[in-house]
């Protein structure tokens, strides 16, 4: 069963840097058993994915994002772990189309660690 790793990255935390790494890393994260999808990536981030879900602000694609596509992009690749990005994830949005996305992955959800990195505002 794949193992999804849902990245909510708040501002400021180094989302950007994360996203960039992975975008530019696309080749070795296959290598080692990540993909991080290329649907419904703008700015090496799954905007996208989480403008569909309504998080976030309106991007300017005119294109409607399919939730159905991605989910079979992730089940047919062969890599078992899956990277999704977004900072957009902090803000209000439909969780229960997100939790429909990961249905099936869930119990591998529940499993996967959790880590958050919390930086204080700047004061200056």
């Amino acid at each position: 069963m794949k193992e999804i790793f849902l990245h909510i990255g708040a501002n400021k935390t180094g989302s950007t840097s994360i996203q960039n790494f992975l975008n530019k890393n696309l080749d070795w994260l296959r290598q080692n058993g990540v993909l991080y999808p290329q649907f419904g990536i703008h700015d090496n981030a799954h905007y996208e994915l989480s403008e569909s879900l309504g998080f976030g602000p309106k991007l300017s694609s005119k294109k409607r994002f399919s939730l159905n596509k991605l989910r079979k992009i992730i089940e047919n690749s062969e890599e078992e772990k899956v990277v999704l990005s977004s900072e957009y994830f902090m803000l209000s949005g439909n969780f229960e189309e997100l939790k429909q996305l990961l249905k099936g992955f869930r119990e591998t959800l529940n499993k996967s660690p959790k880590s958050a990195i919390i930086r204080p505002s700047s004061t200056a």
